[in-house]
């Protein structure tokens, strides 16, 4: 259950990343959800100091919503990756998922790992 709220928060990030921002009834397509959860979403955004900011799109009465946009500078540098590094994680979903939650909840993991 986690790791489907974690989920929804990166594509809620996502979509107030872009240049352009996003408007409620984006977040509302593109997540699956009703207009209030999309309000708890934002909250959430809000909650854990990500600037967040609204603009008045002109001619309407819609508000746009994005991220300040020297923080994302930021952010794309510590999630940038090279394509060249890049694994395939499909299979393995039940098992990050599980991390997820485990993170979420502050518990320890024991990972075995071996190299190819």
């Amino acid at each position: 259950m986690h790791g489907i709220n974690l989920i929804k928060l990166l594509k809620t990030l996502d979509l107030l990343g872009r240049l352009e921002g996003t408007t409620i009834e984006e977040l509302q397509n593109e997540l699956g959800i009703d207009r209030r959860p999309v309000y708890r979403e934002i909250a959430i955004v809000e909650e854990l100091g990500f600037p967040l900011y609204q603009d008045d799109i002109p001619f309407e009465k819609r508000k746009r919503w994005r991220l300040d946009e020297s923080y994302l500078k930021k952010i794309k540098t510590l999630f940038a990756s090279s394509s060249k590094f890049a694994k395939d994680y499909s299979g393995k979903e039940e098992i990050i998922e599980d991390l997820a939650d485990a993170m979420l909840k502050n518990r320890v993991c024991r990972i075995k790992y071996h190299s190819f």
